[in-house]
């Protein structure tokens, strides 16, 4: 599990932060995207519409229509945040690419991936102090 750090240097902080919104904007689009999908399967368990909009098979022509608007909403949401996601990653890994392989590879798998301090040392063969200087030190040249 990650917890926010603060840092005693104000620029240290606005570059984690800057890292951390890309797992914030692809938390949202997934979860957005996800209610989506249960929006789509109620929507297809409506067998008939009548285009009149005054009956529809399984519920009233008002509550489809509240539906079908929250569905739209949350494809339209999900599909922003995915866009902007992808965005920062374009321009995250532009800057990682001009860091050392190590110190890049640290903040890969702590601010896009995800990982613990604990799994990225098991991983990378280091101790847990170790990856706390590395990552440090890749934030202040990022």
């Amino acid at each position: 599990m990650q917890r926010n750090r603060k840092y005693n240097e104000e620029n240290i902080n606005a570059k984690a932060c800057e890292l951390a919104m890309y797992k914030e904007l692809a938390q949202v689009a997934s979860e957005c995207r996800e209610r989506a999908n249960e929006y789509r399967e109620k929507y297809t368990d409506l067998r008939a519409v009548d285009y009149t909009m005054t009956k529809v098979q399984g519920g009233d022509g008002a509550g489809f229509v509240d539906m079908v608007i929250r569905w739209v909403d949350l494809e339209e949401t999900a599909h922003k945040a995915e866009y902007e996601a992808e965005q920062l990653l374009w321009s995250i890994k532009d800057r990682l690419a001009k860091l050392n392989h190590t110190q890049a590879r640290i903040l890969e798998y702590y601010y896009i991936k995800g990982y613990s301090v604990v799994h990225i040392a098991r991983i990378m063969d280091y101790s847990e102090a170790r990856i706390r200087q590395l990552k440090y030190a890749g934030l202040q040249n990022y």
